[in-house]
């Protein structure tokens, strides 16, 4: 997958995905341009999955799902070249996103090959992982592209994260608020093409401790 593909096709399918909702940070309106203005950004449907082209960092989710109890959250996520060393990847436990008092999880990857878990509170994001070197993160090399698998699996006692099956964090889940909305969140100035996004939920009983 090339940034000159990806041009070619996008002047046919220039649409936000139907019932999505988004939340950026500051304010920022979408645009259709391919030389988006620093105030604006770009969401849209892009078979296979959807591409992103961001100024300011974004949240991005479908305002019909929502994930509770024991589930996963697996996305392939492709991040083209650049230099924004900002954070990218999956958010969940979303609240009252497009308000004062968002709030939600995201496990985040960097291109440099960081990963972090956050969380956020109205205006104030807490680190619940710091941002720690994983080995297993593909990086941009040159013009290449880098293609990651992010996935986040909610337990009844434990949050898990893995990067392309291999395991970078672990969180106890205590009284941790995990259901609500999930999606996509991506920092400022990235360009990003997320092909699967899926959310499975775990519904067999496990042994109580």
């Amino acid at each position: 997958m090339t940034g000159g593909l990806l041009a070619t096709t996008a002047d046919a399918q220039v649409t936000p995905p139907a019932g999505w909702r988004w939340a950026t940070d500051p304010a920022a309106g979408m645009t259709t341009e391919w030389n988006r203005p620093d105030s604006t950004w770009r969401f849209e449907q892009m078979a296979p999955g959807w591409h992103i082209t961001t100024r300011p960092g974004a949240l991005m989710y479908d305002r019909a799902a929502e994930a509770t109890g024991r589930y996963v959250l697996e996305s392939v996520q492709i991040l083209f070249p650049g230099t924004s060393q900002s954070g990218y990847g999956l958010f969940f436990g979303g609240r009252e996103l497009n308000s004062p008092e968002a709030r939600y999880f995201a496990f985040l990857v960097r291109r440099d090959g960081h990963v972090t878990v956050e969380q956020r509170r109205y205006a104030t994001v807490t680190p619940l992982l710091p941002w720690t070197p994983a080995p297993s993160i593909h990086r941009v090399a040159g013009d290449s592209t880098a293609r990651n698998v992010l996935r986040v699996v909610v337990e009844r006692d434990s949050l898990l994260f893995e990067v392309n099956a291999v395991r970078v964090g672990a969180l106890a889940r205590r009284d941790l608020p995990t259901d609500g909305h999930f999606g996509f969140r991506t920092g400022p100035d990235l360009n990003l093409h997320v092909t699967t996004l899926d959310y499975t939920r775990r519904l067999a009983p496990v042994p109580s401790r």
